[in-house]
């Protein structure tokens, strides 16, 4: 469990908001659509077992900050709206990217991962 913990995906904000954006959305598209992931998300979705949860979401802390300081580092740089919650933009990537794995039994392909990032990125577009 702690080995596949730590194989959550961290994107380092090296380049743009879009280039960031989209880099880790396909790592995690990725992550998402492998058998363990799949079945840790089942197991967390339905809810039984609320210290597995924590377990995994400790375990995932570290990805997931890094995750919030793109956002962080977008809004500094103004390349996302001002006030823009960093946990919003995640929590938006993350749902699809977690559900079509779990609900409809396949990962997201490439132009479905594209297609979620090209609407984050008009969301949270700099106004």
């Amino acid at each position: 469990m702690r080995t596949h913990g730590r194989r959550a995906p961290v994107v380092e904000a090296s380049g743009s908001w879009e280039e960031n954006l989209r880099a880790l959305a396909h790592r995690l598209a990725e992550f998402a659509a492998g058998p363990v992931e799949g079945a840790i998300a089942a197991i967390m979705a339905g809810g039984q077992h609320p210290e597995f949860n924590q377990t995994v979401l400790d375990l995932w802390r570290p990805a997931m900050e890094s995750w919030h300081r793109l956002v962080h580092v977008a809004a500094e740089r103004g390349e996302v709206a001002e006030g823009l919650d960093p946990r919003t933009v995640v929590d938006t990537l993350l749902a699809p990217i977690i559900f079509t794995p779990l609900a409809m039994r396949r990962p997201m392909d490439a132009p479905e991962v594209d297609a979620l990032v090209d609407l984050l990125l008009s969301g949270s577009r700099a106004r």
